[in-house]
């Protein structure tokens, strides 16, 4: 939306303000915007991605934290909407996540001179996030800096710090890292990533518990641990930060009846104490953290449950408004409540996000000079093509088909990537990871006709056998392997 006043920017959602209600998240807010460009880029809409970066980067505060939400009216109220409201910068995550989704951006459009020119800012958030560390762990504390993931609730008494906050905080610590290495600034990015890499050790040492075998919500003032369980790990595993080896219960849980219903995941565990299917954070079924859910999911190896919280976003586009997602729903039944947002852009984008980052394991990296493609293909599909996929200036067309076969009396399972390219921009890597079953062994692996060499690996999420080539304007890549 462009505002006379204010300029263009990303939008949260659409919906009537009723009897005296605002305006249905007709305002901008920074961390949906940030959120959605997330599921933007894959589509290629690269202005509109600059759109949401550049108003968060021009009403950012002094110390530079992103703002929260900003209504259509702010510089026509009677007083300063900036100062004298307690809105405009009331959550902490909005500023890292700002900072990752601008790395995304850089990474998927190759644009480094937009990176130059939003240079200052992110210094400015990387300064201000390491001034509100109250405790001296390198993550952001809600207490010095603001929300996180619970606005209300008992669920939030006592909090220092929650999963939710230190996970995007500690991803938008690598996202400097690969910012700061692209602009030339290695003094910046050799402290970042020596912060990056404690800060991670710690979202370990501080969330796991080890009793439990599962990740903690928060940690409490006093250093003492909320042991519920949660959706909000599921946010630091789409972004790979917790260790594999470790996630298994956390897993059983998200993938249970516990977290995920039939509609989408729980941000509270259903036999929690405080589990209430119609309080806003403690219970309700949000789009928005079902996404999250689901790329974790498929990041750790669980792609059949990964696929059913996508399949959830995807069928309550057409249920309640068709097109427009809701905000939020019951979690007992199948409905949103009284007090839903009627449309909320971050319950749409989490439909590609997951769809493409996590079911396909699509992700172009520095710079648009790389393109990861680790899918992860439904035990019913037999083949996918992705159309006009953005890596730089570029774009890649990917069709994978499987088939089962007999060779030498025995089965086997034949796999094969064709990727073509258009364009002729820079050079491309491509990394192919295509999972295993259980107790398969890889018989031959084929890049354009050729042996190759390649990678087999495996850990809690799975075995995966991988090639890297070079993208010509087409590459085939075919991997034999048993059944298993």
């Amino acid at each position: 939306m462009c505002n006379p006043d204010l300029g263009c920017g990303l939008v949260a959602g659409y919906g009537a303000s009723g009897r005296g209600r605002r305006p249905g998240f007709g305002w901008f807010f920074g961390g949906d915007a940030s959120i959605n460009i997330l599921g933007i880029l894959p589509t290629g809409h690269f202005e509109l991605a600059r759109a949401g970066l550049e108003f968060q980067r021009r009403y950012r505060r002094a110390d530079g934290k992103m703002p929260h939400e900003v209504t259509q009216s702010a510089l026509r109220t009677r007083e300063d909407w900036f100062e004298d409201f307690p809105y405009a910068y009331y959550h902490a995550d909005t500023t890292p996540y700002w900072v990752v989704a601008l790395w995304e951006y850089w990474r998927q459009s190759a644009d480094t001179g937009f990176v130059r020119k939003s240079w200052d800012a992110v210094v400015d958030a990387y300064r201000w996030g390491l001034a509100n560390d109250s405790d001296g762990d390198l993550i952001v504390d809600n207490t010095a800096a603001g929300l996180g993931a619970v606005e209300v609730g008992a669920i939030g008494a006592g909090l220092h710090q929650d999963i939710y906050l230190a996970a995007i905080w500690t991803k938008s610590l690598e996202a400097t890292v690969d910012l700061a290495a692209a602009l030339g600034e290695d003094e910046l990015a050799a402290e970042a990533s020596r912060a990056f890499e404690t800060a991670k050790a710690n979202l370990e040492r501080e969330y796991y518990m080890e009793d439990k075998g599962i990740y903690a919500f928060g940690v409490l003032e006093g250093g003492r641990t909320n042991p519920a369980v949660t959706i909000w790990p599921a946010v630091a595993m789409s972004f790979k930060l917790l260790d594999p080896n470790r996630a298994a219960k956390y897993l059983d849980a998200l993938a249970s009846p516990r977290l995920l219903s039939d509609w989408g995941a729980r941000m509270l565990d259903s036999q929690h104490p405080l589990y209430d299917p119609l309080q806003y954070n403690m219970g309700t079924v949000w789009p928005f953290v079902t996404g999250f859910a689901s790329w974790a999911l498929f990041n750790y190896g669980r792609p059949e449950a990964g696929l059913k919280a996508l399949n959830s976003n995807a069928r309550n586009t057409f249920e309640f408004a068709l097109g427009r997602n809701p905000e939020l729903m019951s979690g007992a039944f199948y409905r949103t409540l009284d007090t839903t947002v009627p449309h909320q852009f971050f319950a749409t984008s989490m439909v590609p996000t997951p769809l493409l980052r996590g079911l396909l394991g699509l992700g172009a990296e520095t710079g648009g000079t790389e393109l990861g493609f680790a899918p992860h293909l439904p035990a019913d599909w037999e083949s996918m093509t992705v159309l006009r996929y953005p890596v730089g200036a570029d774009r890649i067309d990917m069709k994978l088909h499987r088939s089962d076969e007999v060779h030498d009396g025995r089965p086997v399972t034949a796999v094969t990537a064709r990727l073509l390219r258009h364009g002729r921009g820079d050079p491309i890597a491509v990394r192919v990871a295509l999972p295993l079953p259980s107790e398969a062994r890889v018989l031959s692996v084929t890049l354009n006709g050729q042996s190759v060499l390649f990678e087999e690996s495996s850990d809690a999420r799975g075995a995966a056998v991988g090639v890297t080539a070079s993208l010509e304007d087409e590459t085939v890549i075919s991997v034999l392997f048993t059944t298993g």
